[in-house]
């Protein structure tokens, strides 16, 4: 993929590029940073100049039905208006690339497995480490997400998402249910703490307090790069990869920090007083400070239901895959290469029990049995797949005859 940048990015790519590739090397690859080459070009016409771009990797290996810009800021952080985000008639019922309001008014989440999920969180601590020390900022993650069409029958659905997972070379995760593929990048970085970011944060800092809305100025982009890294690495645990335990504390780097000039005059104003000088207490980090720009009440009732039918699915998947773990032991005794393999004719007879629901499984020896709920779910949702039963019928009938 192919950006055109300006030359004051042009300038940060080279900076960084002496630690950036020690960075990428040192994680073997696996960084959510993914930048290839940096060029520039004359143009033909007079007065033009020189235009600059980059070849990135794109993250995207194919169009995903949703995509989000997330940062963290709540300040302009909203792509759709209030009726845009109910309407439904949109151009091939996909929309534009949408941001942090959107992820949280839908209560959006993440469904990876966990050791997706520790990859991913492995590489967001480490690059914006990376990205804190360089002093850079205004950075965001890149999240889409993408669903095969619905006429794929299973094995054909499995294998594009984990083909498109592969295509991603680590930054792409297929979720737990097996029905999406993730995409993940880290977008935009090339922006550096500048005298230009200094005074817009002064500046919005001043008209947040003139709206008495302190604790909303914590919400904009131009925050210094201490603080913008610990606020999108919160973010990304607690909203998008919802990690249960709470992340270690990260002591804030006190550079750029509000009112530090006005605290060493009055240290140095009680020096000339013969008293003693007072310490700041430390900065605040983490979920205590950044927690309260995401709170929205209206978003309980949402978040809970989510939360439930998330994990009625999941208990849905476990007793599935027993299900599956039996058939597929059946398969085995039915082909003969299973050491307590029985006659044919009780798998027949077993095949029965297992069209009609019941799932549990005695033939002598130690065996995996269904949770007894699989067989008092909704009718038909807990039957064997038609495509296994047919398969497993078929090895059935090839062993009789091979007894024959």
């Amino acid at each position: 993929m192919v950006k055109q940048i300006t030359k004051a990015e042009k300038n940060t790519l080279m900076s960084i590029l002496p630690a950036y590739k020690p960075h990428v090397q040192a994680r073997g690859g696996a960084s959510l940073l993914q930048y290839l080459s940096c060029h520039s070009m004359n143009m033909r016409w007079q007065w033009s100049g020189k235009v600059y771009f980059v070849v990135m990797r794109n993250f995207f290996p194919i169009r995903p039905q949703l995509s989000f810009d997330l940062k963290g800021a709540t300040a302009n952080r909203r792509a759709l208006k209030t009726w845009e985000l109910h309407q439904t008639n949109t151009v091939a019922g996909l929309y534009s690339t949408l941001r942090d309001w959107e992820w949280m008014d839908i209560g959006m989440t993440t469904d990876l497995e966990d050791r997706d999920r520790d990859k991913l969180w492995s590489m967001i601590c480490a690059d914006c480490d990376f990205l804190q020390k360089q002093n850079l900022l205004d950075y965001s993650l890149l999240v889409g997400i993408y669903r095969p069409p619905s006429t794929l029958i299973p094995q054909q659905k499995q294998a594009a998402l984990a083909q498109l997972a592969a295509q991603c070379r680590g930054t792409g995760a297929v979720s737990r249910d097996r029905q999406k593929v993730y995409f993940f990048g880290i977008i935009d970085v090339l922006e550096k703490f500048s005298i230009r970011w200094r005074v817009q944060r002064v500046v919005l800092r001043l008209l947040y307090g003139c709206a008495m809305r302190w604790t909303s100025s914590d919400g904009i982009s131009a925050m210094p790069p201490p603080l913008y890294a610990d606020r999108f690495r919160t973010f990304m645990a607690h909203e998008v990869l919802h990690i249960e335990e709470e992340p270690p504390d990260v002591i804030l780097d006190e550079r750029w920090r509000a009112g530090q000039w006005l605290a060493e005059l009055c240290n140095l104003l009680r020096r000339l007083l013969g008293l003693p000088p007072l310490e700041r207490g430390a900065r605040r980090g983490g979920k205590a400070r950044w927690q309260r720009l995401w709170e929205r009440r209206r978003r309980g009732l949402v978040k809970s239901r989510i939360v439930s039918e998330h994990e009625d699915q999941s208990a849905r998947i476990k007793e599935l895959e027993e299900v599956v773990s039996i058939l597929e032991y059946e398969l085995a005794c039915a082909r003969g290469v299973h050491p307590t393999a029985v006659h044919p004719t009780a798998v027949h007879s077993r095949l029965g029990d297992l069209s009609s629901g019941s799932h549990s499984v005695d033939h002598g020896g130690t065996r995996p049995t269904a949770d007894s709920r699989t067989s008092g779910s909704a009718t038909g949702t807990a039957s064997t797949p038609a495509w296994l039963a047919q398969q497993l019928a078929g090895a059935v009938a090839g062993a009789a005859d091979q007894r024959r």
